[in-house]
């Protein structure tokens, strides 16, 4: 009854949203109606009623100020499911019998490594997490694998005018594989593909394997996910060969794109009449180069077979099948490249992109050959495109190089000691940014604040280029300067 009273006083001035006075006045004289009844139903049915309208009214006022801001849009969408979730991990059901609850800084970096897909933890989540948690982190990290693009795009299509013009574009040029009208039809098949390719791997799991069905079901989603979380202590060190290799095509499958996967059902109901789009070749070209040098490159140093999967799950995975500890210095390096690069865009990975990287190596590579055009398959990259990607590259380098120091800063103590060296530093924070997984089995060992920077870094890996694309849409250059002399600088 009290919570009534105290909604209905809200209702009045809801942020100033709206000045119609019809609902929360009935609202309130339904409210005054309960204070002389002494039916608790009817206090608890009107409570409700009130709070979905003061909810409404807050979240008409946020969209007004998302209106005014992509990147805060994104943000939210992210911070909504880890907060979320780690209070859920954080309750004494998550943890197994015996075991203490999480405290919060564990169950915060866990939620945000599972909607991140990273798959850096600092528990045993096949130990402390029970069956209820694991099944929590599950859907964190399927909430995560389907993309803030997805659910950015989704949102879009749902709200209408309830972004900005100028978010609404950047949107559009961040993912310019498809139109407007076919984001629907995006969304459609993201969701299919997830479950349809999920499910597969479940049940080839299920056919060569005797550990239970929740175990092949939740590596199944985390590898489709490329989130690298596992129930076993040793990650994927007990799989056998069949087993790695379905791991693998999961990984490899998600890692592509949804943008990828949805232009091959299009030419699969469309066989005449469809072009290739650029964006398929340049990222299936880059994926193909990246898994095949790097697991040469890998077995040149003596890794076998394993390179191959080394250097599929390198690239936003994060299992392992031996102790990354076990690896040699040329090893670990390979790996720290192929960790900054990633996934693809629209995928369910992170890093800094195929796509990215593969124009900037065109870049250099028409530079090299003196051509007045960066050209792939007979089309012609735009100046626009190379300006973003050489951009891209630029943040992602900087954000990499600052959080690096203030964790080399942070773990001085540590690095004077010995316990702990630069070489793992870099490669703890590589995983981090690259939303990757992998650890010389450092992530517990480090201190809160340095725990922190790592959960700074997995956030803005996982938000990627979009952010940064609809944030520079979101701000208002100044107007037009005239056309201004050329200057020259020397370089080199």
């Amino acid at each position: 009854m009290l919570l009534g009273v105290v909604l209905t006083i809200l209702q009045l001035q809801p942020l100033r949203i709206d000045k119609k006075v019809f609902l929360p006045g009935i609202l309130g004289l339904l409210t005054i109606a309960t204070l002389l009844i002494t039916s608790p139903s009817l206090h608890v049915l009107t409570s409700l009623v009130g709070l979905a309208y003061v909810l409404s009214s807050y979240v008409s006022s946020l969209l007004g100020i998302l209106k005014r801001g992509g990147p805060l849009f994104l943000l939210l969408l992210f911070l909504i499911p880890i907060l979320a979730g780690s209070l859920a991990l954080s309750s004494p059901r998550c943890s197994s019998s015996g075991e203490e609850p999480l405290d919060f800084n564990k169950s915060l970096f866990t939620s945000i490594s599972a909607v991140s897909v990273t798959g850096l933890s600092v528990v045993d989540i096949g130990r402390e997490l029970s069956i209820e948690g694991q099944c929590v982190l599950l859907f964190l990290i399927q909430i995560g694998g389907l993309g803030t693009v997805t659910f950015f795009v989704l949102f879009m299509s749902i709200l209408g005018d309830g972004l900005g013009m100028r978010q609404s574009r950047a949107v559009r040029e961040a993912i310019d594989v498809f139109d407007p009208d076919q984001f629907n039809s995006l969304i459609i098949t993201v969701f299919t593909t997830t479950f349809f390719v999920e499910l597969i791997g479940f049940l080839a799991l299920s056919s060569i394997s005797e550990s239970s069905y929740f175990s092949h079901l939740f590596h199944s989603i985390s590898a489709f996910c490329n989130a690298g979380f596992s129930l076993n202590a040793d990650s994927l060190a007990s799989f056998d060969t069949w087993s790695l290799l379905i791991m693998g095509l999961l990984i490899m499958v998600g890692g592509l794109g949804f943008p990828v996967i949805f232009v091959f059902w299009k030419r699969l109901f469309r066989k005449e009449g469809y072009r290739w789009p650029l964006h398929l070749g340049l990222v299936v070209m880059t994926s193909l180069i990246l898994w095949l040098s790097g697991a040469v490159l890998l077995a040149l140093n003596g890794e076998g077979w394993g390179s191959v999967f080394w250097s599929v799950t390198a690239r936003t995975a994060g299992f392992s099948t031996s102790p990354v500890t076990d690896l040699s210095v040329f090893a670990l390096l390979i790996m720290m490249f192929l960790m900054l690069i990633g996934a693809s865009p629209g995928s369910t990975g992170g890093g800094l992109k195929t796509t990215t990287f593969g124009v900037m190596f065109l870049v250099v590579k028409a530079e090299l050959s003196a051509m007045s055009k960066v050209v792939f398959w007979r089309r012609t990259i735009p100046e626009s495109l190379i300006k973003n990607a050489a951009v891209l590259v630029m943040v992602y380098f900087v954000a990499w190089l600052v959080m690096l120091c203030c964790l080399t800063w942070l773990e001085q103590s540590a690095l004077a000691d010995g316990t702990v060296s630069f070489l793992s530093l870099a490669f703890e924070m590589t995983s981090a940014l690259g939303t990757v997984g992998l650890s010389m089995d450092l992530t517990s060992e480090l201190t809160l604040n340095s725990q922190r920077v790592l959960m700074v870094a997995m956030i803005l890996g996982r938000l990627g280029p979009l952010a940064l694309v609809v944030g520079l849409a979101s701000v208002n250059g100044p107007g037009d300067q005239g056309v201004r002399p050329e200057g020259k600088v020397l370089l080199g």
